[in-house]
Formats: structure tokens, sequence, C-alpha cells
């Protein structure tokens, strides 16, 4: 393995079993919390990704690809949701027998593993040594960006293969061979796989950076047009591996609201105050070593709370700033500094301009771009540690030293500087003078000590004092990491009383969270918020347990024009015509966040008592549909305007609302019994509804089934989104679907008699992204093994 810099003489002693094991142990550490009896609850593990990795791996229990959620939003895509993390490998850890959250957990871990394992292979396709390749290992993946995102855990997906794909690449591009460009696909696409453009886009940056300073980069030009060749090949391969998920996401942008209501204002507050960046080299700036109590909040966000660490090391800042010496670190460095520049969009117009790009107008949270400052801060230590171990280079220790001094001046300015310019991000009622304070006298230890050690290291290089360096960097990053692990008990994930209620009181229950979400202040725990927000029944906790979720639910922005307008007429609905709308469209209770004895137009069901928080009062909505519903009557408006209005009005239940578009689709015996008790759109009597009908059936994972009796011709209507894609049969006959109330599904049936209904969520671009992925996995195959051949 050649260094990195000509003439260099790699160490004489290898250390590099003590530091691997360091390494790992430090990793378990950070860990074991999440391993043990306690479960993940920091925000997005509680409000997003358990539900959505449930729903996930439900399909696949099915039999099913992940391809409709059924239970948010009147149904969603799933497979098409740019997070649902559907084709991970790593989903193979669900089949392990443990329970579903244990299995989660380790799903979180297994990629802190990955992210360490693909570092140190990053270090090593650099050439570097094993030493500085541990050494990258470790600050990168306990670094404050990267474990700040793993309850975002598509983007901590993301990152953890991010260092592979960069290894894979620049080997592809170095020597192009058949392995060498299965190898780089298959990182791209993993890499890529259900996340936000910006982890690639900070990729491509250090990239481009690592190839242009490499000694081994391609220069005669059939080099350079093998490598062109191969990054082409490499980057339309992973392209087409991922056409099963991304055709479906294309597809389903057009005419959703994805992307629209944030301004630049709105994107600009999820940007990081400068002073804030004091965490960069001053651990817990964001967070308590102590008490691992990291709450912050943005002044205008109000009701977000983030957990977020940028520490990158006090007692390895010395050896990041002696990269400035150090000809291929110091470039590194550079795009460290630019992208830690970019982060702080309220002062640079960089952050603005990338955040209303096309593809990254999504790119709220800076992590996105703080992903690139922990590689690249991570790159050029390793790179000048690999300078100082072989022949230091002159001024090394000046810069050293350096960075002590501006360590230990950020840390004196923390313990006794003025610290307004944090204080007013803190949670209210959290008191952030004695934790800046504590985070600064933490610093001033670690800094002294770090630069110290290497500026004795430089001056005379010995093997105890860069083992007991290595040691200080990582009892240094993991203590302040750990706490970024929130944890809380396994008890706080039990079925909320809530959920026990409306379980009980229907059978198919479907319910409207009325309330917005505040968080909890009685308690500044970090879980407090998500243990709340649990017992609150947010979706996580009642899907499981069968429970469907209505209009607010819809969390992911993919809201279809028709769905839009229901959402904007419930706005501006009162409260008795809200409570219409809702028992339409199948939602059987109400939550409301009070003790409420009574209240107009409910019927009041019980009381659940809520962990840090005011007790949630469960309301029956009457009348309600069911999730299938037989009707044979309808009200027939001239647009999706006057509809949706219409589901708000007095009109009796057993009536369906019908767009005159829609129903002159229909076939002429299921329009007239339709039309038979209705006189030019409005009902000639209220009538029951056609409840003795005979009907069985259900709602899955992109599949619904029912048999029925009916007494003549009529419709299906299932309480699901009309998304296109969806495909009917009736009696195992095709059947055209039409849309009803707004945005539900309706299957007509044209004769009396027994009957059965099957549909199939199918959209045509997850059958062509199907076949584009299964011919790029032969391809990836035959790479695979044609390289093996050669070798």
């Amino acid at each position: 393995m050649s260094t990195p810099e000509a003439g260099l003489k790699p160490p004489q002693t290898s250390l590099a079993p003590w530091l691997a094991s360091w390494t790992a142990m430090l990793l378990g550490f950070v860990s074991m919390t999440a391993l043990g009896s306690d479960v993940l609850l920091y925000r997005d593990h509680t409000f997003v990704f358990r539900r959505r990795l449930f729903a996930v791996v439900h399909a696949y229990s099915q039999g099913r690809l992940p391809v409709w959620d059924p239970s948010v939003g009147l149904g969603e895509p799933l497979l098409a949701n740019p997070n649902s993390l559907a084709f991970s490998p790593v989903l193979a850890l669900f089949a392990l027998p443990v329970d579903f959250h244990q299995a989660y957990d380790l799903f979180v871990v297994a990629h802190l593993a990955i992210g360490a394992f693909g570092s140190y292979v990053l270090g090593r396709t650099l050439g570097l040594d094993r030493e500085p390749s541990l050494l990258l290992a470790m600050s990168y993946c306990l670094s404050g960006p990267y474990l700040s995102a793993n309850d975002l855990l598509a983007g901590f997906v993301s990152m953890s293969f991010g260092p592979w794909a960069i290894a894979a690449t620049l080997s592809a591009m170095r020597a192009p061979s058949p392995g060498r460009l299965a190898a780089m696909a298959l990182a791209l696409a993993l890499h890529v796989m259900s996340s936000d453009p910006s982890f690639l886009f900070c990729s491509i940056l250090v990239g481009i950076v690592l190839l242009l300073t490499d000694s081994q980069r391609p220069r005669d030009k059939k080099s350079l047009v093998g490598a062109a060749l191969a990054l082409f090949g490499g980057a339309l391969l992973a392209a087409t591996l991922l056409a099963i998920e991304l055709l479906p996401v294309f597809e389903i942008l057009r005419g959703t609201k994805r992307g629209e209501g944030f301004d630049t204002e709105s994107r600009l507050a999820f940007s990081i105050s400068p002073a804030r960046l004091l965490g960069l080299f001053a651990p817990g700036a964001a967070g308590d070593l102590a008490s691992g109590q990291i709450l912050f909040r943005d002044p205008q966000l109000r009701n977000d709370h983030y957990l977020h660490s940028l520490y990158l090391g006090a007692s390895l800042a010395p050896i990041w700033f002696s990269a400035i010496v150090v000809p291929r670190a110091r470039a590194v460095l550079g795009l460290c500094g630019v992208l830690i520049l970019a982060s702080t969009g309220s002062v640079t117009p960089f952050y603005e301009i990338l955040s209303i790009m096309p593809g990254l107008d999504s790119s709220r949270y800076p992590s996105k771009l703080l992903y690139g400052v922990a590689l690249s801060g991570s790159v050029a230590m390793a790179l000048a540690l690999q300078s100082a171990l072989s022949s230091p280079r002159k001024g090394m220790d000046a810069a050293a030293a350096l960075g002590g001094v501006l360590v230990v001046a950020l840390s004196l300015y923390l313990s006794f500087g003025n610290v307004d310019a944090l204080a007013n991000e803190a949670v209210a009622s959290f008191p952030v003078e004695p934790l800046l304070r504590g985070a600064g006298a933490a610093g001033l230890a670690f800094g002294l000590c770090g630069a110290g050690l290497f500026y004795a290291y430089l001056r005379r290089p010995s093997r105890p004092i860069l083992l007991t360096l290595f040691a200080l960097g990582g009892v240094d990053l993991a203590t302040a990491g750990r706490s970024l692990l929130v944890t809380g008990p396994r008890a706080a994930l039990d079925p909320p009383a809530a959920a026990k209620i409306v379980t009980r009181d229907d059978r198919a229950p479907g319910v409207f969270l009325y309330s917005p979400l505040q968080a909890p202040t009685q308690s500044p725990r970090a879980d407090a918020y998500a243990i709340h927000a649990f017992h609150r029944l947010i979706p996580t906790a009642g899907v499981p347990l069968g429970i469907r979720y209505a209009l607010d639910q819809d969390q992911d922005g993919l809201r279809p024009g028709r769905y839009v307008v229901i959402g904007e007429r419930f706005a501006k609905s009162s409260e008795p015509e809200r409570m219409r709308l809702l028992g339409r469209l199948s939602m059987s209770h109400l939550l409301v966040e009070a003790d409420i004895d009574r209240a107009p137009h409910l019927e009041r069901v019980s009381t659940a008592r809520v962990p840090f928080g005011e007790p949630i009062s469960v309301f029956r909505v009457s009348p309600h549909r069911g999730p299938l519903t037989f009707v044979d009557q309808a009200v027939v408006r001239p647009d999706l305007e006057s509809a949706v209005l219409t589901l708000t009005s007095t009109l009796p239940i057993s009536l369906v609302v019908i767009e005159r578009s829609e129903f002159e689709a229909l076939e002429p015996a299921v329009a007239g019994a339709l039309t038979a008790m209705v006189n030019h759109g409005a009902p000639a009597s209220p009538s029951a509804a056609r409840t003795n009908d005979s009907m069985s059936g259900s709602i899955g994972a992109g599949t619904v089934t029912a048999t029925l009796s009916t007494t003549g011709p009529g419709a299906l209507l299932v309480a699901q989104r009309a998304d296109p894609g969806w495909r009917a049969k009736v009696d195992g006959a095709p059947a055209d679907l039409r849309v009803a109330e707004g945005a539900l599904i309706l299957v007509p049936i044209a004769a009396a008699g027994p009957h059965s209904v099957e549909l199939t969520y199918s959209p045509r671009q997850i059958t062509t992204g199907s076949i584009l992925s299964i011919l790029a996995l032969l391809i990836l195959g035959a790479l695979v093994v044609l390289g093996l051949r050669r070798s």
C-alpha cells in the first residue's frame, strides 16, 4: 500500500490491532444502551421511521413488495417514498428472533458499524496506513454530525454508505475492472437509496478533492478516458439498480405539493448560527456530557426540538489544524471549511442557493451539509496523522499549537463569555448556562491534553504517546457522542391507553389527532418529547394495532391535488362540518389533548392519561363509515370543489358524493342504480346506509379484498386514496375504478348477487422499474463473476 505523500516511510511498529480493538470498544460503548433493555426514542425514530419500517417489514411478511401503506393519510405510496428504505439489505436483521423494536435498534446500530468499516476502507484506498485509517474510522463515526443524524434514519443510512461509495468510485477510476465497476455501482446505489440528494452532493465534492490530490489518479489520455467510462458506467448501473425506487418517486412527485410551503426564510431557519459553530471543538456546546440532555430549538419553529452536535473533537483539534501544512490534507481541510461556512446559511448565500436547487429543495437540515464536514474533516486528520507518523512536515508543531490555543480560547468563551447567542435557542425552562460552562470546562481539559500530546509526539515520536493520544481522542468523542443516541425504557413503547380505548370501541378504528402536537414542558429529558407523542397515539403507536389515520398524517408532503382540496376544505370548515367530513372518510374517533367531559356534536368515550402532558379525551365520530362500504345512492356534483364542499354538509352518510365527470364514466346500470333515489343531485329523503348487505374484507399492503352479496347494482366504496396505479377485478374480471367522496376509490358493481372484489396497487412505473432493476442485478452478478475469473 503506497503512502499519500511521496518519500514517506510507514511506521515501523504497527499499533493497528490495539487501535482496532479500541475503536470497536468505543462503538460498542456508544451504542450499548440501544442494544440493551432500552430503545431508541428520539424524534424521528418515534415519529417516522419505526412506523415506516413496520409498514415495510409487514408488507414483506405478507409476501408482497412494500408498495402501499394503507394506514396513514387514507393510504399512501410506500415504495415511492424517498425515505422508505424498502430495499436496504440490512432489513434482513428483522428476520432475527427478536421483537420489532429490538430489530429496529439493531438496524440503526448496524449502520454505525457499516460506517466505521467503510471509513477504514476509504483510508486504505487513499493510501493511508492502518493507524491513520483507524483514526479516520473513529473520528468520522463518533463525530457529532454523524451520530446526530441517527434519528433521521434515511440520512444516517446514506452517511454510513458514503465512505464506501467514495472509496469504490476512486478505486474504479484508478484501475477500471469488472469487479471494481460492480463494487462502485452497488456502493453508489446503497448511498443514494432512500435518501436526499444533498448527501450525494457532499460525497461528490469530497470525491473530487480526493481525486484531484490523488497521486495515483489517471493522467494520460487513455487512462482518463477509461476513468470517465468507468464513472459513467458505474453511475448508470447504480441508477438502473435503483430504478424500482426512482421511477415511482419521479411519478408521484408530479402534481403533488412536495417541496411547497418552505420559502427561503423558512429554509434558512434550519441553518446554523455562527455562534453554534463553537460546537466543532467544544464538547457539549450542543449538549451536556454528564446528563446527556441535548435539547435545542430554533425560535421560529417553536415545537420542533433538535438534538444536534457539531463536535469533531477538542482533543483532535491540533491534528486537524496541523493538516494546514500537509498539501493533500490542506485541500481536504479547505473543502471542510467551505462546507462549514455553507452550513451557516444565515450569513452566506450558499445554503440559500443550494436549498432552492431542483432536487435539493428539501435540504432544510444543516446536518446534510455537515455530513461533508464530518467526512472531510476526518479525512484531513487522517492525512495529517499519516504525515506525522512518517516524516512530520515543517510547521506541523506550530499549527498544532495554534489548534490547541483556539480550542482553549473557545472553551474559555463558553465558560465565562456572553452566551446569549446560544441561550436563546435553549428549550424553555432548561438552564443553558451551566450546560455551556460544563462544555467549556470539558473542552479546555481535552484541548490542553490533546495539544500537549500531539505537540510532544511531533517533537519526539514514541509509541506510548501515540497510544495515549488515540485513547484520549476516543474517550473524548465517545463520551460526547453517547448522549446523541437517546434511549428510553422499553415500556415507553407499550400500547398507549388511548389505543386500548379506540380498539375496544370499534373493530376497524380510524382516528384523527385534533390537537396540534405540543412539546411537553414538564420535563427537559431528551426522551420526553417522543414518549409524550407516542402516548398521544401518533401513527407509530397506532398502526401496529390496526388503527388508521386520516388528513393530518400525510407527513411527507406527497399530496395529490384531490387530497389537498379536502385538507383545505377541512381547515376552513366549522367544527360540526369537520366531524361530518371525518365520518365520511371512515374516521371513527377524534382525539383532543384536554380533559373534556362533553363537546357539542360529539359523543365522549373516555379519557387517556399521557406522560409529560395533558390527558387525551377520546370522542366517537357518529355517524361514520367503515373502511369498506356498499353504496347504491349518489349525489352528483359538477366538479371537485363542489363535491368536497358537499362532504361537510348534512347529506346522509348513506349517499356517496361523486363528480359529474366520474359519474358519466360509470356503466349505465350502475349509474342508473346510484341515481334511482336522487332528483337533480339532491336526495328525495334521508335513507339508512345499506348495512344489511353481507360483506367481509380486508385492506392490506397494496391489496384490498372484499366479498359481498348485494340486492342490486351499486358500488363498493373503499376508504383508500384513489392514487393512479390501483387495479380492480370484480368476480375475476377487470373493472374500471372511479373516484368518489373527493379522493376515495369507488368500484362499480353492475348486478345483484354474491361478488368478490380484488384491488391491487401496481403502478406501471413499479413494473418498469422492477424489470430494469432485475436487469441491473443480472449485469452486476455477471461483472462480479467476470472479476473473480480475471483475478
